[in-house]
Parts: structure tokens; sequence; C-alpha cells
């Protein structure tokens, strides 16, 4: 029996790319899971164009900006599905069995906290798009605790580099991009409200490991992703 996935989409203003978003997951082959958008306060007609086009969406509107981690938690608390993605609404490109391979990679072992995809770049499948810090044993745990969580320059998969057939236990997933089981993250807490956006899951990854979880990448997982939307929406907040 395949489990239920709640894939959670935060939006703010995003019409154009959330439409496109939710056109290209239509190709996903995994056969049970439910979109859930959450809405920021859109004021672009995000609302109407998503539920005359996607009826079957669910759409958990917020009153205010939220922000993405904040944003992801609102629709983590409206799911009821044994997993939880959140993905970044810029995400263009989705191969058909991306969510089947993360499920699958998860299922291998209860010690996995996480799952992330990988984001390969839109000129060259075979490289990969963003950074991955990886586990580098007792010194990155030590940097992790000196930095309080957040670890740059150490262990790092640069964009551009060819994807590995293999990857060892990685320290954090950028953009609340990973397959998470709702129980684990029930026990050791959501997304940090504090954190509006960017480094919700860097954060999350490192509790999680604190925990005594894994955060792992499933590189047969493959998401195409424009890059830069996010950033600039948060640009116009601020």
């Amino acid at each position: 029996m395949h489990k239920l996935v709640s894939i959670i989409i935060v939006n703010w203003n995003g019409k154009k790319e959330t439409l496109a978003f939710l056109e290209s997951l239509g190709c996903t082959d995994y056969p049970n899971y439910e979109i859930i958008v959450v809405d920021n306060a859109s004021t672009d007609g995000s609302v109407y164009a998503i539920k005359k086009r996607f009826p079957k969406v669910r759409i958990a509107r917020s009153r205010k900006n939220l922000g993405y981690g904040p944003g992801l938690n609102f629709g983590m608390r409206r799911s009821k599905a044994e997993y939880v993605v959140g993905l970044v609404n810029d995400m263009i490109t989705f191969q058909p069995g991306w969510l089947s391979e993360a499920v699958r990679v998860a299922e291998t072992d209860e010690k996995i906290g996480m799952v992330a995809s990988i984001w390969v770049r839109s000129d060259d499948h075979s490289r990969i798009q963003q950074r991955v810090h990886l586990k580098l044993g007792g010194v990155s745990e030590k940097m992790m605790e000196l930095f309080g969580g957040e670890f740059f320059g150490f262990g790092m998969i640069e964009r551009g580099q060819k994807i590995p057939d293999y990857l060892p236990d990685m320290m954090d997933i950028r953009w609340g991009n990973g397959l998470m089981r709702r129980k684990i993250i029930k026990n050791i807490g959501m997304y940090d409200e504090k954190l509006f956006m960017n480094y919700e899951g860097n954060d999350l990854g490192y509790r999680l490991r604190k925990a005594g979880y894994r955060v792992v990448l499933a590189t047969k997982s493959r998401l195409q992703h424009e890059g830069g939307v996010s950033i600039r929406k948060m640009e116009e907040v601020f």
C-alpha cells in the first residue's frame, strides 16, 4: 500500500509560477499524494486561478504573509498524511519518478528523517544545481555546535558538479526541499517560525540529526529549479 504524501507549496503573489509548478507536477507517477497550496495573502488572483484550473488542489489561506518556513508549517498543520514534502513554487520540471524514489529511500530506514531530491541544472541534467553540505563526522558536528546550526565551507558539493552515484549523509537541506515523516516532525518541532525565509532547512536538518535521525539525498529523485524567483519575491517584502 502506498502511503499518503502531502506536497506543500507556499505561494505569495506567484500566480504564474505556481500554475506552471502545478502543471509540471501532474507528471508525478506516485499513486497516493495530495497537494496543499499555502497562500500567503496574495493579491494577484492566485487563489481564484488555482481553484479554477486545479480544483482538486487544497488551498490553505493565510490572512498575512507568513514567509516560507512558517508557511510550510501552516500547511503541515492541515495535513494528515504520513509523509510531507515542502517545495518552492519555482520548480519547473518534475521527473515522473521523483516522489516514488524519495518515498522508496525513506522506507529503507526508520532513522531517515528527511529525504531530499537533486536539483538539476536546466542546461545539463547530469549536473547538480544546489550546494550540498555533507556530514564529515566529529569535525563537522563540532562546527555545527559552534555556529549554532549553520554550517558553511566544509564537506560541500558545489553547484555544477557532476551528480555522484552515492552520497553520504547530508548536513542540511535548504528551502525545505525534503520528504519528511510527520510523526518525526511532530516530535522534534517544525520549521523555526522566526525564520521568515532562508536557512529554515539548515536549522531543521540540524535538529533532525541532533535527535539521531539521518538526512539523505536521493540522487535518482530529480527536479529542475528555475532559481532566483523566491529570492526576488523576498526582496519585494523587505
